[in-house]
């Protein structure tokens, strides 16, 4: 691709209730070059990070039929080679802290308004991956 940044291409997927939050995100992340597969809710979500083979889960909190960090600790457990779980929610720093290391997730990261500075905290996560 011509003009595109030296960087290794990253893919996230990402599952959120919100079609506006993935949306948003998605064309986000895009617009600096990282491949966004969506889910609306977490049902198939582990066939598709089989399938998918992302670079990092970014995964809602408070999802109705299954909470973020149940999902990411799920994964934890079921397969503990796959790419880091990293949750995503607008609830306190605190709390989200808290969650993060209960489930073993990699991180979280706030939703806000501020979508350079959340493309900006994904984008670190996905720098340091290996």
């Amino acid at each position: 691709m011509q003009g595109s940044s030296p960087r290794r291409k990253y893919k996230v997927l990402m599952v959120d209730d919100s079609q506006l939050v993935l949306a948003m995100t998605k064309a986000a992340l895009e617009r600096v070059g990282v491949v966004v597969v969506t889910l609306i809710s977490p049902i198939g979500f582990t066939k598709v990070l089989q399938d998918e083979r992302p670079d990092l889960a970014l995964i809602d909190v408070g999802m109705p039929a299954l909470r973020g960090d149940q999902l990411a600790e799920m994964i934890r457990r079921r397969l503990p080679g796959s790419c880091p779980m990293v949750l995503f929610s607008e609830r306190p720093e605190e709390e989200l802290a808290r969650l993060t290391a209960l489930c073993g997730a990699s991180g979280f990261i706030r939703k806000s308004g501020d979508w350079p500075a959340m493309t900006s905290a994904i984008l670190g996560f996905l720098e340091r991956t290996p």
